[in-house]
């Protein structure tokens, strides 16, 4: 996903830039300033992108776009992906970026205490990291690992638990051959997109602890994580790391059971996301068959914002009129405004005629 910058530290690290995936514990990722290559133009004639901000931050100090390297890391797994936790990674989001900022983390093996009996250290802290757990699954591993949650006594959550590499083909199977959730998860899959909820908020609120908004911008994190599914021609992976510009992102992220091919991804970022934070583009009001996209997401994303029955008060002036609440963005809508997330402030009184305010119309599938 193209990543709309919210940052000067953000937009110079990737605005304009090469990146190259280098092999490593980690799948680090290497920055190179595109101007240091071979055949680029002369820096008098590049143009620096304006800066852009989304969230609240003091703008960074020491600021050169086109003079500064930035290495980092935007593929990093911890306990809340499938693969990493049946090899037995313990590392929580908060220790993923502990771990990219230059302290040593315990890693497997563990003794029956929980005690690590080995550790990792980085030789330079990175300037930026991104944890990207796998949206399949997280709600199932959270749900095998969490005593007390529902299903977590589930002969499913038993295998995962006392035969990892089992378990790990047969989560794998039905979340991307067979597109759907596993038994343990109840009716529509309810249960572990409940499960998922507390690892997306972790993964979150991490997010937002260790990221610098001072104006040293001495480290950068994003909120993200990976949609990852089975090509059917060749049994291959398909990858796809989705890169928020800011701290308003969906409830849950799209995961190869919810959109199980390239574009129906897309489509799902489309429908839960507005205006800039929708790469730069607005979907079509009713462009979507029956208001929703393959994953059963309403279609949110249009022209206006829209009406809801929700009264939130009345008018203090006689004759009174109810208020009620706006959902969604619309084209006249600010920049914060136009966000991954239902915001409870837009609101209007019944009588209001609002050029920018509406109500959805679908067309026929």
């Amino acid at each position: 996903m193209s990543v709309v910058h919210s940052s000067p530290r953000r937009k110079q690290i990737h605005a304009g830039l090469q990146i190259f995936t280098v092999a490593g514990v980690l799948g680090m990722l290497t920055v190179f300033s595109a101007s240091a290559f071979a055949g680029s133009e002369p820096l008098a004639a590049k143009a620096i992108p304006a800066r852009v901000y989304s969230e609240t931050r003091e703008p960074c100090a020491n600021q050169a776009p086109l003079k500064q390297a930035f290495f980092g890391d935007l593929h990093v797994h911890t306990r809340y992906s499938l693969d990493a936790s049946t090899q037995g990674t313990r590392t929580t989001p908060a220790q993923a970026y502990q771990f990219a900022q230059g302290e040593r983390i315990g890693i497997q093996p563990w003794t029956e205490d929980g005690t690590a009996q080995r550790s990792l250290q980085l030789s330079r802290p990175l300037d930026f990291a991104m944890v990207s757990d796998h949206a399949e699954l997280i709600g199932e591993v959270h749900m095998c690992n969490t005593p007390g949650v529902e299903g977590y006594d589930a002969w499913q959550c038993i295998l995962y638990r006392n035969w990892s590499r089992g378990a790990y083909y047969l989560f794998n199977f039905m979340a991307s051959m067979q597109k759907t959730h596993l038994g343990q998860c109840g009716e529509g899959g309810e249960l572990c997109l409940r499960a998922a909820v507390q690892p997306w908020t972790e993964m979150q609120q991490a997010a937002e602890r260790y990221y610098d908004r001072s104006a040293d911008c001495q480290f950068t994190t994003f909120i993200g994580y990976e949609w990852t599914g089975m090509n059917p021609p060749n049994g291959g992976n398909l990858h796809r790391n989705v890169v928020f510009r800011n701290s308003e992102v969906p409830h849950l992220p799209a995961s190869f059971i919810d959109a199980p091919a390239a574009h129906l991804l897309w489509e799902s970022l489309e429908a839960t996301c507005n205006g800039e934070d929708n790469l730069n583009a607005l979907t079509a009001t009713g462009s979507l068959a029956m208001c929703k996209t393959a994953s059963g997401v309403f279609d949110l994303s249009g022209n206006l914002s829209e009406w809801t029955s929700t009264k939130t008060g009345t008018t203090q002036t006689v004759p009174n009129y109810d208020i009620y609440q706006l959902h969604g963005g619309g084209y006249e809508s600010p920049p914060l405004g136009m966000s991954c997330v239902i915001s409870l402030a837009p609101r209007a009184a019944e009588n209001a005629i609002l050029a920018s305010v509406g109500f959805r119309c679908c067309r026929n599938p």
